[in-house]
This record gives structure tokens, C-alpha cells and sequence, in this order.
């Protein structure tokens, strides 16, 4: 349990640190925090800041699990021995009853407490029960933490009551008071950590269905979070030596006149009467408002403050207008002002709809959050190249990347390094002209040193350099094979699969074989050197052994896999398929979820028979698949889930005359088991050899939770879920939010690059690149945070060179020099680019407003 992360069950509208709900008084910048009604700490006995109690469930009249339960939670750093610990109710001492059954509470772990008889008697009855109601099975999840507690004088009221700890030697430790019980209410407290004189505020926040850690009851009726715990991060050491360390000082009018809990500074901020207990009408509180959490609060006019968020209540940073709230509305009444913010991504995600671009994009987002998943971007931090016209250590042209995965990350004090796996497509074409190129990966390493600066500067931040070369192989009955990029023109069975295939050499020189036409697009490493790599002729996902030793193939549904005529399979990119993936729009982005047990693969656009004939803008309605490869299933794929993605629809000369064009994705990353970072783009910029304008190319958040799962509903062959490019009704697409405009030329200037604007100019070595293609994530080591990262993105450059080497179908070199490049004299070389983001995963958002 305490690899997991605590997961709150909404976000905490009256969020309590030692004692002041949500707002937090800033009064000098040593004090963030102004605890209430203390005016004196040096004659105290100091308690440690170790546990709080983190959920409440009175029984009330529509409980689900007929018994009062209440969750604690060590936030310590080390085990705490509740030996002899008793609770008590609002009779605050005078009942006490001893807590069973767990004697420790591990560090960042939580244990819930049932209540039960005067003995244990009917603890594994209890128990069970509390399994049914909750996980809708008898037994607890695996490491799930659970005691009991019973007897006369004490009971949890359904309309009003408090709940209090006490340990061995009788001191209270802990405690909170709640109001009534209602379905679908939890009470949750994360103020009574510490001291015992510390005013308990009374706390009542309502749950959303799988929104912050919060599930719903096996019947469907309540919700909660039990025992989903880990370190929260509260201060360690002693409360007395906190504040000391802090510099906190109680005087004047940051007393508490009227004893209801708050300091009169901050009642006289939100406009209330310092001497009317209970007078909390003014103060910050939460609502529900068409599934968004809705923050309002009145305040003086004259007073200033600031909206701020956190993600484990220690560090705290201020929120992001657009990003993390938007204002609903400010009313000035004289000296007071309503205000209410909506709190962005606080409620499920909504069905996605598809973004429309009839001009250039120009956003300049500042990130995205979805379902409290919040992505900020940082801008781009650095750049490097590799020349188009390197060769590698096969003799042919090196290209750039379709895909890539960055290994061997490190970072040692000055600079980072690593080793770029780069995994280039099929090899040059022009035409009908295809090669006899075999899948490989580069390697290529670098180090990377971020630039900060508004710029200009040199484009040096990643120092890369080629080391090497690594060609896919499979094994073909008694033969070992390459695959080969030249265009199948034939099928055959392989590792029990239909695949597309070509006669031609078995690399240089070698014997005519039936090699696997293989165009790679993406690729995922494990960390011993195997994983995955995605083709785009058959739409496969291959899985390879550290050796890059193909050794098993994961189809597709039908509806996925390329027809012509209708019930024939056939890889053919040269004819359009009847049904199935597009030509060139096979699986284009590929990725394994943090934890290892999810497999992500995605389409580039529409299948033909979801796109309405050659309107282009209509195959928006992408198929992402979900595979499950925990355990054995990381070597044969299990498909568990298939959702639709809608893409940006885009006019492809961006002059506003009608949308005509689909943003199709190029990669994807997932960052949690439910979403992604997606990278929609246009088709134009350096390698078109158009001058076509440059109109979208963006990285985007995906959130499939509320999304319909369609898998096994339109997946036989010509199956339709977007007939004529009509999403069908009652299926919901994912959630998409941008968070980097990759052509924001404020960013792009910084180190050099143009957007060719207007068509006014040659396109040159500096012009962005038409096909970003690759993306990399990496943690930012340097700092002590774990949500700051570095996102990779390359290019795919066609092996655009001025004299491209590449074998032929009989393994020799084709006749040169061939000019592969597209804008006249312009090499198109290997670019990385560097981008700096943040990533809040889990929900783990808690907000406050810093009154100055």
C-alpha cells in the first residue's frame, strides 16, 4: 500500500491546515500558514505531527455498509505504534474505546476502523461485509489495512458529531467534528494534525464517482476512498518546533475573538463579523456545477489575494488562469466582491469534440488538465541537429525518427545525458520507388544542458552524436530474416498471422526471401532493451527481445486491418484499401503506461470506412486500442478496451476558406493508465517541398476515462463507428486539451527557427520541420520534484539528402546520387527539440487562497 499515492476524494473545498479551512493568511513571506487561537507554544508539551484522521463515514440513514467507519492516516516518515490508542466521539474523552486489530500504522499508510461489537467476536464478519459493500466481493484487496473498535458510548451520528484519537497515556491526538450524514457524503479532515487545543473545523465535501481516488460502493449508492493511502509529506519533527522554524507570532487581530476556529483577519477579509461565532458564510466553499467544481467566496473589494494549488500541501505554486481556473464571475457590491472561480478539470472529463483550426494556430497555452490530470508547459528548452546527410554504420542514408525512447538517462550535477534509441521509418521513396531498407534502431547519444533565456542562441543545448546501428531480425522457420520497407505486394503466414510481404534480398547481397514488408513508426523500450515497435503497412505491434529479435506479432480487429477487395487482406500502400487503415495512416503511435500493465496503440486517422469518401477533414474519429501486458501477457497482448479519439480538423492553407484536412497523430506517451500526450499535426513545413503555410502541429492531453469503450461493437471487417464521418450517438470520444503549440513562434525564435510566413520565403535549414514524428519523456533529475520533466520531440525527415544510399530489392546499392530532398538545396537533417513540462498524475490537487 505505500507505493501508492492518497487520493482525495474531491478537491478539498474547505482545506484545513492547522485549523483555517481552505484560505491560508500570508502576512510576511516566512509565514504561509497562520495557525488560529495560539498565542503561546513555549510552555506546551510538544506532539508529533504523525497521524490524522482522513475520512469519516457516519452510518446516517443511506449507508451502504450498515456500521459507522473512520480512516487513519500516518503522515509521518516512519511507523507509528498505536498500541492501546482509543477513539472516542463529541463526548471527547469520557467514552473512550479501544482501537483493534492493527497495532501499526507503516508510514504514508492509512487504516480504516470499523466499528463492531464490545470483543472481536464479529470482526471477520465485519469485515467481509465492509469488502462486499465497498469492492463488491468478500475479501479485502491484498495490503488493505483494517481494525475494528466497539462498545457502549459511542456512535457516530447521522446529524452532527465529532470523533477524536487519544493515545496509550489518554492525550488526544487528533480529531474533527461533521455535520450530517447524507448519501454519498464524506467527511474529510486534514487539519487535526497535532496539538489538541487546535479548534476542530467542521468539514463536509461530497464525492464525484471516479474523480480523485473516489469509487463508488458495490450497490452503486455511496462513495469513499478507503485505505488508498501514501505519505502525504507533512512536516516532520514536533508541532512547537514547526512554528518555531516558521517564525509564526499569534497577536492582535490575528487572534480568534469570537473561538469559531478562524483568525479575525481572515474574517474581516471575507467580510464576516469577527464576534459572531459560526458567521462562515463568506468564507471560500465548494460546489458542483455541471460536473466542474465551483469555488465562490466574498471578499473586501480593498483586499488582494491569490489562488493558489499544491500537490502534497507543502509546496505550493499559484494557479494558472486558463489552466487551472477560469473566472465564473466578480461582482463589486461597495466594499465587497462575490467572486467564483471554476477549477478546472475537477469533475470527469466530457466527451471530447474535435478542435477546429480554419487559420494558423496561435495559442500559447500554458498546459492543459483533464480529470485532475494537470499537464503545464514550460516552453522549449533546447535544441540539436544531426546532418541529413550522415550515413550509418550499414552504409546507408541514417535519416531521422519515426519513433523514438530515450535510455540510460542520468544527470550529474552540471548537465544530463542519454542515449537516444532512434527508430527511422522504411527507408527512402519517391513514388512508386520503395527500398529494400530493414528496420533498425540508432543509436545515438547526448547530453542535454536546458537554456532558460528569452534567446536568441545557437541551437547546442543537445550535443548529439551517432554511435551505431541495430537491425530488427525474426525468425522464419529455419531462416533468420530482415524486414524489409519495400511495398508488400503479396501475404503470408507468420508467427500464426497474416502478414504483408515482399520477395527481395535478405540484406546486402543476399538470398531472394519472402521478407515481412515492415514500415516502423514507433517504439517503446523496457529497460532490459526489449519492447515494442508499431508498423504502418499491416498495422501490427511487434514485440521484440532485447537482442531486437522479433518474436511475436499482435494483430489488429478486423475492422483496423486493410481489405481490397472487401474480405481480402491486403497490405498493398500503393492501391487504397476498401476498409481498414488508410495508406500510410497504420499505427503511428505506440506507448506502455508508467506502471508497465497497459499497451497503447493508435491509429494515425480514421479507417477508410469511418471517413466520408476523400473529405479529408472527416477521418478525424482515430481508434485507440488498449492492451493489457502485465506479467505473461507482455509477450502475447491482450486487448482490453478500443475508444475513439477525435483529431483537430484543420484547414490545410489556413486562409479561413473551410476545413479540409485532418491534424493526423504522429505519437503518443501514455502518463497514466487512462491518458496521454498525443502529437496531431499538419503535413506542411521544411521536407514538403510546397509552400504550403505551416498550420498545426501541436502535443495534446487525452483522457479516455468517461469515454465509450467500444471494443467488439464496430470491430468486424468494414465495421463503422463514424459512418460518413459521423460519430455514432450514445459513443463518447476522449477528452483532448492542447498543451504545447509546437509552431508558437515566440518559442521557436528563441533558437533560430521560422515558420516560412506567408510563403515570403525559401524554406531553409531553420524552417520547423514538416514531420515531427518522435517524443521521449524523461524525468527532470535536477530537481527535487517528480513531476518535472523534459518532453523529447524529432523528426522524421524522409532521408531527404542530397545523395541518399539505400539498398534495392536485389541487396545492391540503388544507382546515384540520388537527391532525396524536396526543397531545393535545403538538406533535411535530424532535429531533437527539448521542451520542459510538468506533470500532476493521480488527482493529487488541493487548492487554497493566500490572502496578503
Amino acid at each position: 500500500m505505500a507505493t501508492f499515492i492518497k487520493l482525495p476524494i474531491v478537491y478539498r473545498a474547505l482545506l484545513v491546515s492547522l485549523g483555517i479551512p481552505l484560505v491560508s493568511l500570508r502576512v510576511q513571506a516566512a509565514a504561509e500558514i497562520r495557525p488560529p487561537n495560539v498565542t503561546s507554544v513555549t510552555n506546551e508539551t510538544p506532539v508529533e505531527i504523525r497521524v490524522v484522521i482522513s475520512e469519516v463515514h457516519p452510518t446516517g440513514s443511506n449507508s451502504t455498509y450498515a456500521a459507522d467507519w473512520f480512516e487513519v492516516t500516518n503522515v509521518g516518515t516512519t511507523a507509528v505504534d498505536i498500541s492501546g490508542w482509543t477513539v472516542d466521539d463529541n463526548s471527547n474523552g469520557t467514552g473512550k474505546i479501544a482501537l483493534r486489530g492493527v497495532s501499526s500504522i507503516p508510514a504514508g499508510e492509512s487504516v480504516v476502523f470499523c466499528e463492531g461489537a464490545a470483543d472481536a467476536s464479529t470482526d471477520l464478519v465485519i469485515f467481509s461485509n465492509f469488502a462486499m459493500a465497498w469492492f463488491g466481493r468478500p475479501t479485502l484487496p491484498v495490503g488493505f489495512l483494517i481494525g475494528s473498535y466497539g462498545g457502549a458510548g459511542i456512535g457516530l451520528s447521522s446529524s452532527a458529531d465529532a470523533l477524536n484519537i487519544f493515545d496509550s497515556s489518554g492525550q488526544r491526538l487528533t480529531g474533527l467534528s461533521f455535520g450530517a450524514a447524507t448519501l454519498g457524503v464524506t467527511f474529510d479532515n486534514w487539519a487535526g494534525i497535532g496539538r489538541a487545543t487546535l479548534p476542530l473545523p467542521t468539514i463536509s465535501t461530497v464525492s464525484v464517482a471516479g474523480v480523485h481516488g473516489a469509487y463508488l460502493s458495490a450497490n452503486g449508492l455511496q462513495m469513499g476512498s478507503p485505505g488508498i493511502t501514501a505519505n502525504s509529506g507533512a512536516p516532520a519533527g514536533t508541532f512547537a518546533a514547526w512554528l518555531a522554524a516558521k517564525g509564526y507570532v499569534s497577536t492582535g487581530i490575528d487572534t480568534d475573538s469570537d473561538g469559531d476556529g478562524l483568525v479575525d483577519r481572515l474574517e474581516y477579509f471575507f467580510n464576516q463579523n469577527p464576534n459572531s461565532a459560526n458567521d462562515h458564510g463568506h468564507m471560500p466553499h465548494m460546489l458542483s456545477a455541471g460536473g466542474t467544481q465551483q469555488l465562490d467566496f466574498t471578499r473586501l473589494t480593498r483586499g488582494s489575494g491569490t489562488l493558489e494549488l499544491s500537490s502534497d500541501l507543502l509546496s505550493w505554486t499559484k494557479a494558472i488562469t486558463g489552466l487551472d481556473y477560469t473566472e465564473v464571475s466578480s461582482v463589486v457590491n461597495g466594499d465587497e466582491t462575490a467572486v467564483s472561480y471554476n477549477l478546472l478539470g475537477s469533475g470527469p472529463s466530457a466527451p471530447g469534440g474535435s478542435a477546429a483550426y480554419l487559420t494558423a494556430n496561435i495559442s500559447a497555452p500554458a498546459g492543459a488538465t483533464l480529470a485532475g490530470i494537470r499537464v503545464v508547459n514550460e516552453g522549449l528548452v533546447g535544441v540539436g541537429r544531426i546532418s541529413g546527410e550522415n550515413v550509418d554504420s550499414f552504409g546507408e542514408t541514417q535519416g531521422a525518427a519515426s519513433g523514438l525512447a530515450i535510455s540510460d538517462w542520468a544527470w550529474d550535477g552540471s548537465r544530463f545525458t542519454g542515449k537516444f534509441n532512434v527508430l527511422p521509418d522504411r527507408g527512402y521513396n519517391s513514388g512508386a520507388i520503395f527500398s529494400n531498407y530493414a528496420a533498425r534502431l540508432h543509436r545515438v547519444d547526448f547530453s542535454f544542458s536546458p537554456y532558460y533565456g528569452a534567446g536568441p542562441v545557437a541551437q547546442n543545448q543537445i550535443l548529439p552524436s551517432y554511435v551505431s546501428s541495430t537491425k530488427f531480425t525474426y525468425q522464419d522457420g529455419a531462416k533468420v530474416k530482415f524486414t524489409t520497407g519495400l511495398n508488400p505486394t503479396a501475404t503470408s503466414q507468420l508467427m500464426g498471422q497474416t502478414v504483408g510481404t515482399v520477395t527481395a534480398a535478405n540484406g546486402p547481397g543476399g538470398a531472394q526471401e519472402s521478407l515481412l514488408s515492415f514500415d516502423a513508426e514507433a517504439v517503446y523500450l523496457f529497460a532490459d532493451g526489449s519492447g515494442y515497435v508499431s508498423d504502418e503497412y499491416g498495422a501490427y505491434i511487434a514485440r521484440f527481445n532485447p537482442l531486437k529479435q522479433i518474436t511475436g506479432m499482435t494483430q489488429l480487429p478486423e475492422a483496423a486491418r486493410p481489405h481490397n477487395p472487401s474480405t481480402t487482406l491486403n497490405f498493398n500502400a500503393t492501391s487504397t484499401p476498401t476498409n481498414g487503415r488508410r495508406n500510410n495512416q497504420g499505427l503511428e503511435g505506440l506507448s506502455v503506461t508508467p506502471d508497465g500493465t497497459r499497451l497503447f496503440a493508435m491509429l494515425q486517422s480514421a479507417t477508410v470506412q469511418d471517413t466520408n469518401g476523400s473529405q479529408q477533414q472527416t477521418r478525424n474519429h482515430a481508434r485507440l486500442f488498449i492492451y493489457d501486458v502485465a506479467g505473461d501477457n507482455r509477450e502475447t497482448p491482450v486487448l482490453i478496451g478500443e475508444y475513439v479519439v477525435k483529431l483537430p480538423q484543420i484547414d490545410l492553407d489556413g486562409n479561413g476558406s473551410g476545413l479540409d484536412g485532418t491534424a493526423a497523430q504522429s505519437e503518443i506517451i501514455a502518463i497514466g493508465n487512462s491518458s496521454f500526450l498525443m502529437l496531431p499535426r499538419d503535413g506542411n513545413g521544411l521536407g514538403k517541398g510546397t509552400a504550403a503555410p505551416i498550420t498545426f502541429k501541436s502535443v495534446q492531453l487525452v483522457d479516455f476515462v468517461s469515454a465509450t469503450n467500444i471494443l467488439g461493437l464496430y470491430d468486424g471487417i468494414g465495421q463503422q463507428v463514424s459512418p460518413g464521418g459521423t460519430l455514432l450517438a450514445g459513443v463518447s470520444a476522449a477528452a483532448t486539451a492542447e498543451v504545447i503549440n509546437l509552431r508558437d513562434i515566440n518559442q521557436l525564435a528563441k533558437f533560430g527557427f521560422n515558420l516560412n510566413p506567408n510563403n515570403t520565403l525559401a524554406a531553409d535549414s531553420n524552417t520547423l520541420n514538416e514531420k515531427l514524428e518522435g517524443m521521449a519523456l524523461v524525468p527532470d533529475l535536477s530537481t527535487p520534484q517528480a513531476n518535472d520533466f523534459f518532453l523529447f520531440i524529432a523528426n522524421d525527415n524522409d532521408f531527404q539528402a542530397s545523395d541518399v544510399k539505400m539498398l534495392n530489392a536485389s541487396g545492391n546499392f540503388m544507382a546515384g546520387p540520388i537527391d532525396g530532398r524536396l526543397n531545393v538545396g535545403v538538406t533535411n537533417d535530424a532535429v531533437f527539440y527539448a521542451y520542459r513540462i510538468t506533470i500532476d498524475t493521480g488527482a493529487k490537487k488541493f487548492f487554497r487562497f493566500s490572502v496578503k
